[in-house]
């Protein structure tokens, strides 16, 4: 792996290597989870927004359990480590937590995508 990817704060691409096992395919998904993250952020705020009408809370909690997944095979493990602190308090419908936590994960992901998107040169 070439040394470029080390200097990605907040990324863990020996971890997101050992799933996609080349640098190319790792580039292009990258490229996919930046331009996902500004709508990710406003599905997820929406859910948040309306947390106790209808399905919300479950649809929030399955949208972090996806979040979880995918951040963590970019190498993104903060915003998987929340992700999945966030799905454990939605299975348990800790609403105060989801208030006291989901602003962090927000901030944490437009942060990533700030530094990606300056790493990848976007």
């Amino acid at each position: 792996m070439s040394n470029k990817w080390s200097e990605l704060e907040g990324f863990d691409f020996e971890y997101a290597m050992e799933i996609f096992q080349d640098e190319e395919i790792l580039n292009v998904i990258l490229h996919d989870f930046h331009d996902s993250m500004d709508e990710l952020c406003e599905k997820l705020d929406g859910l948040f927004s309306a947390i106790n009408e209808g399905d919300n809370l479950s649809l929030y909690r399955m949208e972090v359990h996806a979040l979880k997944s995918t951040s963590a095979s970019v190498g993104a493990l903060q915003i998987s480590g929340r992700a999945r602190e966030l799905e454990r308090v939605a299975i348990e419908r800790e609403i105060e937590q989801i208030e006291r936590m989901h602003p962090e994960l927000i901030a944490d992901i437009k942060a990533h995508k700030e530094r990606l998107g300056k790493f990848l040169e976007l």
